[in-house]
C-alpha cells in the first residue's frame, strides 16, 4: 500500500514537468502513473480491510469499501474539475490567433493544474508516511510473518 501511495504522489508531481513542457503526452503519462498508483492502493487495501474487525463481517467491509470506491470514481473527477478548472478561460478558436499566442495560452492553462496536483501529492505523501507507521499495517505484516503476538485473531477463510 505504501508503494501505491508513493507511485500516486509521483504521478501527481509529474504534472509539473508536463505543464512546463506543455506537451499532451506528458499529461497522459502523469495520469497513467497516478492511476497506476491508485490501483495498487485499492488492491493493497483489500487485505487490510479483511484484517481489521470481526472476521464474520469481512465480506460486508469489502463490499462497502468497493461501493465507496465506485462512488469516488464517479464523483472525484467532477469535484476535481470544478476545483481545478474553476478559473480557466475559454480557449479562442485556433484559426483566429497566432500559433505563438495559442502556445502561451495553452501553457498558462496547463500551469493552472500544477498547484492542485502538488497539493494532492503532499497529501498522498502524508498518508504514505502514516500508513507505514499505522498499527493496522503492522498487524497485517505480523500475520504474514506468522507472528503469534498479532493484536487480533487470525483471519479464517
Amino acid at each position: 500500500m505504501v508503494v501505491g501511495l508513493a507511485i500516486t504522489a509521483a504521478g501527481c508531481l509529474l504534472f509539473t514537468p508536463a505543464a512546463a513542457l506543455g506537451l499532451y503526452w506528458g499529461f497522459l503519462l502523469a495520469v497513467f502513473v497516478m492511476a497506476s498508483g491508485v490501483t495498487i492502493v485499492q488492491v493493497a487495501a483489500n487485505p487490510l480491510t479483511t484484517a481489521i474487525g470481526d472476521p464474520r463481517y469481512t465480506h460486508s467491509r469489502l463490499t462497502l469499501a468497493q461501493a465507496f470506491n465506485s462512488l469516488a470514481t464517479m464523483i472525484g473527477p467532477l469535484f476535481g474539475s470544478a476545483l481545478m478548472l474553476a478559473h480557466s478561460r475559454t480557449m479562442p478558436d485556433p484559426r483566429l490567433v497566432s500559433a505563438a499566442t495559442l502556445a502561451v495560452l495553452r501553457r498558462q492553462e496547463a500551469h493552472a493544474v500544477q498547484g492542485p496536483f502538488v497539493g494532492i501529492a503532499r497529501r498522498w505523501c502524508c498518508w504514505r508516511s502514516s500508513a507505514s507507521r499505522s498499527s493496522a499495517s503492522r498487524r497485517v505484516r505480523s500475520r504474514r510473518r506468522g507472528c503469534p503476538s498479532a493484536a487480533s485473531p487470525p483471519i479464517r477463510g
